[in-house]
């Protein structure tokens, strides 16, 4: 596909759940089309800024986390695009980097094609 990123699309398992992730190095980003937000982890606490406090909360609906807005942010994905809607939450989950949430599918054109396991990513802007 002509104009498009393309990235393999891993897959895992947690607690009977299945999820999909990629890989930058060694980085991994879970793909979550029902998080609202692109959410980072411990390796970008450092670029979080005090006066952003925000608050996320987790799927149960009763869970708040600690978290902080970071965008708009160059996350390390082999792309020079600036992402928004990110924020840094103050946890570790399932020893990945990050969650790549809606925002960054519609901040981006993306194609996933599961027979091929593989993630199409374009910038639109």
């Amino acid at each position: 596909m002509k104009g498009y990123v393309i990235y393999k699309i891993k897959s895992g398992r947690f607690n009977g759940y299945s999820y999909l992730y990629v890989s930058f190095g060694k980085k991994r980003f879970l793909l979550d089309t029902g998080c609202t937000k692109t959410l980072l982890f411990k390796e970008y606490k450092d670029r979080v800024v005090k006066h952003s406090k925000t608050s996320i909360t987790a799927i149960s609906g009763k869970t708040k986390l600690k978290s902080w807005d970071i965008s708009p942010i160059h996350l390390d994905l082999s792309l020079n695009w600036e992402v928004k809607n990110v924020v840094y939450v103050d946890t570790e989950f399932l020893n990945i980097s990050g969650i790549i949430g809606a925002a960054f599918f519609e901040q981006f054109q993306c194609v996933i094609d599961f027979p091929k396991k593989l993630v199409y990513v374009r910038n639109i802007m």
